[in-house]
């Protein structure tokens, strides 16, 4: 929002750029009181952010393929995790959104099992776009460093890449550690294996 006003003050910014910056900050508005109002219950701030990104990859011509497993009821997460976790798959549609020129955009989430017997968070968003650039085409790549910064944070491991040919797009894949039934796993700084 401060970007937003600074733009405006020095009419840097058009209408378009405005109404997209104030749109980024709603949205990070609405996950933060999500994150914290939902008291880290996983299905619900999903769903929430489902209705909420529905419409919009809707307007720009993108379907929305949803599925949850059922093994998610119960899962908590802090509400950091919970923000995090919100964050990135926020990072990745708006990617979607603006870079893959894709039809469809898959997100799935559900438990899985981990080899040493504990159980996995993993959520998934795939595209039909495009495809991520070669690394010399991805100047900066502030998107990307964010989304694995914030995996970080929350001692969660994030995988990001094209998915291989002859299927077209982007595959994200988010995993977190998660520690007993219902209790959210605590950050530890270090990446899931």
């Amino acid at each position: 929002l401060m970007t937003a006003l600074r733009g405006v003050e020095r009419g840097a910014l058009g209408r378009e750029q405005i109404i997209q910056s104030l749109q980024d900050g709603l949205e990070e508005l609405r996950m933060m009181m999500d994150s914290t109002d939902m008291g880290g219950d996983l299905p619900v701030a999903l769903a929430a952010w489902r209705h909420r990104w529905d419409a919009r990859l809707g307007a720009v011509g993108v379907l929305l393929h949803w599925h949850l497993d059922d093994g998610l009821d119960g899962v908590g997460l802090s509400s950091d995790q919970l923000l995090q976790v919100m964050r990135v798959l926020q990072e990745s549609a708006t990617n979607v959104v603006k870079h893959a020129q894709a039809q469809n955009m898959h997100v799935r989430a559900d438990v899985q099992h981990a080899a040493a017997g504990g159980r996995v968070l993993a959520i998934t968003l795939q595209d039909d776009g495009i495809g991520l650039p070669s690394p010399e085409g991805q100047p900066g790549q502030r998107g990307l460093q964010n989304m694995r910064h914030r995996a970080e944070g929350i001692g969660a491991h994030l995988e990001v890449g094209n998915l291989a040919p002859p299927q077209r797009g982007c595959r994200v894949t988010l995993r977190v550690v998660l520690h007993g039934p219902g209790v959210p796993a605590r950050a530890s700084g270090r990446p899931v294996s």
